[in-house]
């Protein structure tokens, strides 16, 4: 379990040819390459994505009216996906293969939620992306899938935000109708 538990707002990938591409993209990385250990919260690396593009990570407050504040004016954002790539944290035993992902909305977004909301600072920098998989570190790899342009011809419209907030909970906020609903099930926090 983590030291902190933060809360995190992402933009929910609605568009479902992009969320199979996705999906199947990961089901095309052999079982060997992929990093099959857990997070700090005990979730496994070797599973499946549900495509998200991460707003902002790392906001210190758990109360959901306070983090849906932000989004007032904003009926839907839009967002257009660029080459794969990755994260190579020196620190991990694992690179994080995504695909990079483009937005004025998204970039006003985390930077309107930095202005109005604690967050961690460790998480300052925004780099918009949508996880793919989490792999073993190896030289090979990025060879192998480092440029890859197979998502270019994507774009979505989302107006659904998904937000897991510190405390456990998890809630979907439909930008468009300005409602908020709790999902099914709430992350258990030991």
């Amino acid at each position: 379990m983590r030291k902190e538990n933060f809360s995190c707002v992402m933009a929910y990938v609605v568009n479902k040819k992009l969320r199979n591409a996705i999906v199947s993209f990961f089901h095309s990385i052999p079982d060997e390459l992929l990093f099959n250990g857990r997070d700090e919260d005990g979730d496994r690396f070797d599973k499946p994505p549900d495509p998200h593009v991460t707003i902002l990570y790392g906001i210190k407050t758990s109360n959901i009216n306070e983090i849906i504040k932000p989004f007032k004016d904003i009926h839907y954002i839009s967002f257009k996906l660029g080459k794969v790539t990755f994260f190579d944290h020196s620190n991990k035993k694992w690179m994080v293969l995504k695909v990079e992902v483009q937005s004025n909305t998204l970039d006003m977004l985390n930077n309107r939620i930095k202005r109005e909301l604690d967050f961690e600072k460790s998480f300052d920098e925004y780099h918009p992306h949508i996880t793919i998989a989490y792999l073993k570190k190896n030289s090979e790899v990025k060879q192998k899938y480092n440029g890859i342009d197979i998502f270019n011809n994507f774009h979505d419209i989302t107006n659904i935000i998904d937000i897991s907030t510190g405390n456990g909970h998890k809630y979907f906020y439909n930008l468009t109708e300005k409602e908020l609903r709790k999902a099914k099930w709430e992350k258990e926090m030991n």
